[in-house]
């Protein structure tokens, strides 16, 4: 019995060993699936590529407007929230998230008694830390 379980066992290992049967030619993409692009060859192109593929008339309709941002200065479609600035102790109090920073935290705070600010739009980018429950995370910078 232990001699047929462990055949068994070896077999199955064996057969998870076997090499994957043969990938369709590189040349020949599926129909269904784009072709990739180009890698943009400089940052001038790459921030030009971010602004193409940018549909201005729809960032514009959600009440956003583009504009460069981050490090790299990309194109990005950036829509403020009604409630930006608001003081809140949750994201559930805001439209975005509820964001603190080092002038807003006040690290002597009571446990729970915590508060940020709504955020001002739904760029990532910044310095920041959020409040939930009235208690901060630690800060983070995304550029």
């Amino acid at each position: 019995m232990i001699r047929t379980t462990l055949l068994s066992f070896a077999f199955v290992m064996l057969a998870a060993c076997a090499a994957p049967s043969p990938a369709t030619p590189l040349d020949d993409p599926p129909a269904s699936e784009p072709t990739p692009r180009e890698r943009p060859r400089s940052i001038e192109d790459a921030r030009e590529q971010s602004r193409l593929d940018i549909d201005e008339r729809a960032c514009e309709a959600m009440g956003g407007s583009v504009r460069q941002a981050g490090m790299m200065g990309l194109y990005h479609c950036i829509v403020p929230y009604a409630d930006g600035g608001k003081t809140c102790r949750s994201s559930d109090d805001c439209l975005g998230r509820c964001r603190t920073s080092n002038e807003l935290t006040d690290f002597e705070a009571a446990p729970g008694s915590q508060v940020g600010q709504c955020e001002m739009n739904d760029s990532p980018f910044g310095c920041y830390g959020w409040v939930e429950d009235g208690a901060a995370t630690p800060m983070r910078c995304v550029d």
